[in-house]
């Protein structure tokens, strides 16, 4: 929804008490980043794009920064009254403004992070940066040089940031993402094999995202889920509609990667967690030939969307062919 996501410069942005300058370093290592410059006024200095129609619901704020001569800044949807300082020196958030939704701050290179703020809209959101000069501190006379750099505004209705989708003059819509080459379905062993992921949420907003090996149904499934429990995965299988294997797991944080495999044979079914078996059952039923013939970013009949970043999925046709690349199965 922000109509100008990099070009700081335009007059979509107003300058408030301060300036910016192009021709910086960007995370992305092109020269297309701004400094932010405070002017020499005692006021707060920001740079802002308000009225910003979204409609009712969750919105993210987004955008990348660094620590100039300042290393704090605020990002604040002053129509909700609702944000957060963050520092750009040690990465952490600071000091809350009104009671948002929910904040993250995650490393780049070169000292940038990448800094999301999601609020609750009723109509609209006005997306506000502002340089601080310390934690809970934005009003403060300024010297008309210091200053934090930036790149990558978004905003996007929705709960959480997605990667920036550059814009320049209009909005943008994220395409779906197509995965080709990726082999063929029918290369699934249904009477075993092993399903592993490294996967992460794009934030532990408790909503169910899915991923599956089924029929087209849920009555064949091996299923592996975010669900609505915080930093919680959950594990399934189900042979006839008969459920094999049913477990939940606690994640240390489910948005950064994780790496899981879920096995599945005859009387030997387990799930292993970045390299450690976290639960094994050597106790039931497993599928007839051809049963599995449908991979799904979903929970195998087109619901619960896998929303979230994917490193590597992969389906191995046996345990012994996954021991070769995941030597900790068994």
């Amino acid at each position: 929804m922000v109509t100008y996501s990099s070009a700081f410069d335009n007059a979509y942005w107003t300058k408030a008490q301060s300036s910016v300058l192009s021709g910086q370093s960007s995370p992305d290592g092109l020269t297309n980043a701004f400094k932010l410059v405070e002017d020499t006024s005692n006021s707060t200095h920001l740079i802002f794009s308000n009225n910003i129609n979204t409609g009712a619901g969750k919105s993210t704020l987004s955008i990348k920064a660094k620590a100039g001569e300042r290393n704090w800044i605020e990002i604040l949807d002053t129509e909700n009254n609702e944000g957060y300082f963050f520092d750009l020196t040690n990465g952490v958030v600071g000091t809350t403004i009104g009671t948002p939704d929910a904040y993250s701050i995650k490393a780049l290179s070169d000292g940038w992070y990448d800094i999301s703020v999601t609020v609750t809209s009723t109509t609209r959101v006005d997306f506000q940066v502002y340089i601080g000069e310390a934690d809970n501190d934005n009003t403060y006379l300024g010297d008309g040089t210091s200053g934090v750099y930036i790149y990558g505004a978004q905003l996007e209705f929705l709960g959480y940031a997605t990667t920036l989708i550059p814009t320049s003059g209009a909005t943008a819509t994220r395409l779906g993402d197509v995965i080709t080459g990726a082999g063929s379905t029918s290369s699934i062993n249904s009477p075993e094999g092993v399903l592993f992921m490294e996967i992460a949420a794009f934030t532990n907003d408790v909503a169910t995202r899915e991923i599956s090996i089924s029929d087209g149904t849920t009555a064949n499934r091996v299923n592996i889920r975010f669900i609505a429990s915080s930093n919680n995965i959950r594990y399934t299988v189900n042979v006839g509609a008969v459920t094999i294997l049913s477990r939940d797991h606690t994640l240390t944080d489910v948005t950064l990667f994780n790496d899981i495999a879920l096995k599945w044979k005859v009387n030997d079914f387990a799930i292993y967690v970045n390299g450690v078996e976290v639960y094994s059952n050597l106790s039931g039923i497993s599928y007839g030939a051809g049963v599995l013939n449908v991979l799904d970013l979903s929970n195998g009949v087109g619901g619960s969307s896998f929303y979230g970043k994917i490193k590597q999925l992969r389906v191995y046709p046996s345990i012994a062919a996954a021991t070769i690349d995941l030597p900790y199965i068994s």
